[in-house]
């Protein structure tokens, strides 16, 4: 016989031993009832003492039938008391063992989260810090364009303004000998040589319309025509090179525009990478945690929880279906009617 049917059987002699005790009963209350049930009405002391009669067989009756009740339904309890108390007996055993285990593995899956967080965390101060070098990077080849610009730009302006031969050799000396080296320059150094050349070109063409210009003024006059040709011819060099300046300052934009472009695209390619890393850890979360709302007594205090949500203590099983109502819209830390609610994280049952 297994224990079911053998509970089945316990069960249905139990069933049949409460039917037979409250047989007597049944048929007594059942002529209680009738009786109770033929007084029409109390409308004199006489019927009173009737009424009051009738009362008092069906209170006794009643105290019998819950008296075999509780002297029926005792040795049931018992006998439950004495399971429970093996049941936790058993439950016991295993219990330490099961919260020792729960505590490694949340410690394991809290450590394996925290980790997440932290490449998250990281890819994102890299990507912060590699977006303010970009940053810096362009800035500094913009000023280093525009401090090229200026220096070519002052240096034409006063070659173009030299009136003597020793005025061209000054503007040598101060634009072309003493150019800043490559240390100045550092990216757009190559662009800064361009500019160095067409100086010193201009400056030589410059010099040239000034010594044609002089020769013309103190030639024979055999010798005009020649010297005059040269004149125009060197101040064709000197409009030459003037106008060849302007293409190079344009063109010499683009090229810093290029290299701004070329640093955006390395630091690019590395924000890439970055990325990768924090997208996978965004997306591969740790299985086996989660979070799960909780609460505790807000700083208002008891006395604002409603009565609803508060037993002696506050009431676990109303809260909790509170939760589980408005999960999607509760804040982190936010506080109502007295309670506050926040999320920890615990094992997920996986």
């Amino acid at each position: 016989m297994t224990t079911e049917t053998a509970a089945g059987l316990t069960l249905q002699t139990r069933k049949q031993q409460a039917e037979l005790s409250f047989s007597k009963a049944k048929e007594v209350l059942t002529d209680l009832s009738k009786l109770g049930m033929e007084i029409k009405e109390v409308s004199n002391d006489q019927h009173l003492g009737v009424c009051n009669d009738a009362l008092d067989r069906i209170s006794r009756a009643e105290k019998k039938v819950e008296a075999k009740r509780v002297e029926l339904k005792a040795p049931a309890l018992e006998e439950g008391k004495f399971i429970d108390a093996i049941a936790k007996e058993m439950q016991s055993i295993i219990s330490g063992a099961k919260t020792h285990l729960q505590k490694m593995k949340l410690d394991y899956l809290q450590k394996a989260e925290e980790e997440r967080l932290a490449v998250i965390r990281k890819a994102q101060e890299e990507e912060a810090r590699q977006e303010e070098e970009k940053r810096k990077q362009e800035e500094l080849l913009k000023g280093l364009h525009f401090k090229l610009a200026d220096y070519g730009k002052n240096a034409i302006i006063e070659i173009s303004e030299a009136i003597t031969d020793q005025d061209c050799k000054d503007m040598f000396v101060k634009w072309v000998k003493d150019f800043p080296g490559e240390e100045t320059w550092g990216a757009i150094n190559e662009q800064a040589q361009q500019v160095k050349q067409f100086i010193q070109a201009t400056g030589k063409a410059k010099r040239s319309t000034i010594l044609y210009a002089y020769m013309l003024s103190n030639c024979a006059e055999s010798q005009k025509e020649e010297f005059a040709q040269q004149l125009k011819e060197a101040k064709a060099v000197l409009g030459e090179s003037l106008a060849k300046y302007s293409i190079t300052i344009k063109e010499q934009k683009q090229q810093v525009q290029n290299t701004v472009i070329e640093v955006a695209n390395r630091i690019n390619e590395k924000m890439v990478d970055i990325n990768d890393k924090r997208i996978d850890a965004e997306t591969e979360k740790v299985k086996g945690l989660r979070k799960i709302w909780d609460y505790e007594l807000g700083e208002k205090g008891f006395a604002n929880v409603p009565d609803e949500w508060k037993l002696v203590t506050l009431n676990t099983s109303a809260i909790t279906e509170y939760i589980k109502a408005n999960k999607a819209v509760i804040k982190e830390g936010e506080e109502i009617n007295g309670v506050r609610f926040f999320q920890k994280v615990g094992l997920s049952g996986k």
